[in-house]
């Protein structure tokens, strides 16, 4: 067995690994529904039925994020139909500028131009 063989078997798995991260990362969105009440997760759902957020962060937009698939995203959550949308950061991913002028943003953002947003920068703004 030659000796640089290990060297290749770790270097094809690392680059798997990498490819189905970024494959099952920028095609996932979890929805959760709980309640924080004097930091604390409680179950009282029941309490606040009448009131529907949406949390959403790490969009990373990009080269990993193109601007139809954003769009796609947003337009998904804004027919969540929600009271009020919270964003959580990570706007910006890899190369953003290269994919995106602000005006590229301002329209995809458009799309919740009539709801109730709050959006907070993370590390990568």
């Amino acid at each position: 067995m030659p000796e640089s063989l290990p060297y290749i078997l770790i270097f094809v798995a690392i680059v798997t690994f990498i490819i189905v991260f970024v494959v099952f990362q920028t095609n996932k969105m979890v929805v959760k529904e709980y309640v924080i009440e004097n930091n604390k997760v409680i179950n009282k759902v029941d309490e606040y039925k009448g009131i529907k957020i949406v949390f959403f962060s790490d969009l990373h937009i990009g080269k990993l994020l193109k601007k139809e698939k954003l769009k796609e995203k947003l337009l998904m959550l804004r027919n969540l139909n929600a009271d009020l949308y919270i964003f959580g950061g990570d706007l910006i991913g890899i190369d953003t500028s290269k994919y995106y002028s602000i005006e590229d943003v301002k329209e995809c953002f458009d799309i919740l131009k009539d709801k109730e947003v709050i959006a907070v920068y993370g590390n990568h703004e």
